[in-house]
């Protein structure tokens, strides 16, 4: 649950950072607009010019096209937003570690974790910085290894030693769990502006 509120938290101070990103990229999608606009209404001259007999058809096959093309661009401008607004949220994962949220939910995510291996021998790998927080949790534990390991990432990773079960603690995992709830809010916030 605490977990939950710092995701929110990382989220809410992220917003604001991405409120930066979505005016560039509004910025962005207006130009794409503008020249999707300027290059319909030159292919209209064109084909009103060239192919008068044809020019219905012409027409409509330009302006679909022009459409495609500026959606598509407008896309990719999307999602080159999004990836930054992600990108500045990874950004910040070593700061989320010093966060007492973080540091406060993190014993009972572990107590957790080693519940879900039964019982089995495991291996808890974690950054140097957790390492004051992680070793009274795993002291008492019968069969779990601590293994300070500064490729961990920000959180803890912890493994069944006969590698029937891995649980990934970190923040990037679960931003990867979000990704797809994230890019929903993005645009749909995206979309709702004017």
């Amino acid at each position: 649950m605490a977990l939950d509120n710092l995701l929110a938290v990382l989220l809410r101070e992220a917003e604001a950072e991405a409120d930066a990103i979505l005016a560039a990229a509004r910025a962005e999608s207006e130009a794409i607009r503008a020249r999707g606009a300027a290059e319909l209404a030159e292919r209209r001259r064109r084909l009103d010019l060239e192919l008068e007999a044809d020019r219905h058809t012409a027409v409509e096959f330009a302006l679909a096209a022009a459409r495609r093309e500026a959606r598509r661009e407008e896309l990719l401008a999307r999602e080159r937003m999004i990836e930054r607004v992600l990108a500045a949220a990874r950004t910040r994962f070593p700061e989320a570690l010093a966060r007492p949220e973080f540091r406060a939910a993190l014993p009972a995510q572990i107590r957790e974790g080693v519940e879900c291996l039964a019982g089995r021998p495991g291996t808890l790998r974690c950054p140097p910085d957790l390492v004051q927080e992680v070793t009274p949790v795993v002291a008492g534990m019968k069969g779990i290894q601590l293994v300070v390991d500064p490729a961990a990432g920000a959180g803890f990773r912890l493994a069944s030693d006969d590698g029937a079960l891995e649980i990934d603690g970190t923040l990037a995992d679960r931003l990867e769990r979000l990704d797809k709830p994230i890019r929903q809010e993005v645009l749909l916030r995206l979309e709702q502006e004017p």
